[in-house]
């Protein structure tokens, strides 16, 4: 409870739930991008260093934070939604890694039993899923269309 009041005062600070919610949405998925292209890139190595496990740690963890936002803060998640409804492929394209991406992840961060990696990145599956609950029908219906998002189709239960 305490972190998710640290995370909504830091991303009131940022704007994200201010009047241009989804301007400041918009920003937060250009600076996500860049932290994407990182994972991309270091999902094909298999040694991680220090630095690979904070760049992996930085993106997760700003998935998961977008995901206890939305959970947590009403106007946060209609800014989210409005975003999503006119950007749905872009979304996708720009922000989410596959689960192909991600599982290739954790295979090198499991080793000999342990996990050396982020929580956020065992947990990506269940952050996204997470997401998906507190969508509105008409933008999980936009996701469903895409097949190779990981917003689109509900995985089956």
């Amino acid at each position: 409870m305490k972190s998710a009041l640290v995370l909504a005062t830091v991303l009131m600070a940022s704007g994200l739930m201010g009047c241009n919610g989804e301007k400041e949405v918009a920003r937060w998925v250009s600076e996500t991008e860049s932290l994407k292209t990182t994972v991309i890139a270091l999902s094909g190595v298999s040694d991680f260093t220090t630095e690979h496990q904070q760049a992996m740690r930085s993106y997760f963890a700003r998935i998961s934070e977008l995901a206890s936002l939305a959970r947590e803060d009403s106007r946060a998640s209609k800014a989210i939604a409005q975003y999503l409804l006119k950007s749905p492929a872009e979304i996708c394209d720009r922000v989410f890694v596959t689960l192909e991406t991600w599982t290739r992840i954790r295979g090198y961060c499991e080793q000999d039993g342990y996990f050396l990696c982020a929580e956020e990145v065992r947990l990506y599956p269940e952050i996204l899923e997470s997401l998906r609950a507190v969508l509105p029908d008409a933008v999980r219906l936009k996701f469903r269309s895409r097949a190779d998002c990981v917003l689109g189709p509900d995985p089956e239960k």
